[in-house]
């Protein structure tokens, strides 16, 4: 019998080795988040978001990051069919009404998953 399988979800993806960042599972709107090299700190995930345009830290949070809303969309381009920015508004609409946006609309907060070193 095979292990346990593994559920999709919409998360970005740090690259411990270039830094780069991606967008993973784009179709699953269910489970945002960001996965960072476990060796990386939360102030060095928010400089390189910072870096890169693409989010910042949650004040006094150092388990969340705010990801730019464009940047999300940005990265989408080529990887998604059609429909998939309706589903991304849906999204963005169950984050706005649990507080997981801010203020102005342009960012959502997304929990920071530490991958262990490979």
């Amino acid at each position: 019998m095979s292990g346990p399988a593994t559920v999709p979800r919409m998360y970005l993806r740090i690259d411990p080795v270039t830094g780069e960042l991606s967008l993973e599972e784009p179709d699953d709107f269910s489970r945002f988040h960001l996965e960072v090299p476990g060796n990386r700190s939360p102030e060095e995930v928010a400089a390189l978001l910072q870096r890169l345009d693409v989010g910042r830290a949650v004040e006094g949070d150092p388990d969340r990051m705010w990801i730019s809303v464009d940047a999300v969309q940005h990265l989408s381009a080529g990887a998604v069919g059609e429909d998939w920015l309706s589903g991304f508004e849906g999204m963005l609409a169950y984050a706005r009404s649990k507080g997981f946006l801010d203020g102005p609309g342009t960012h959502v907060r997304a929990h920071v998953v530490r991958a262990a070193p490979s």
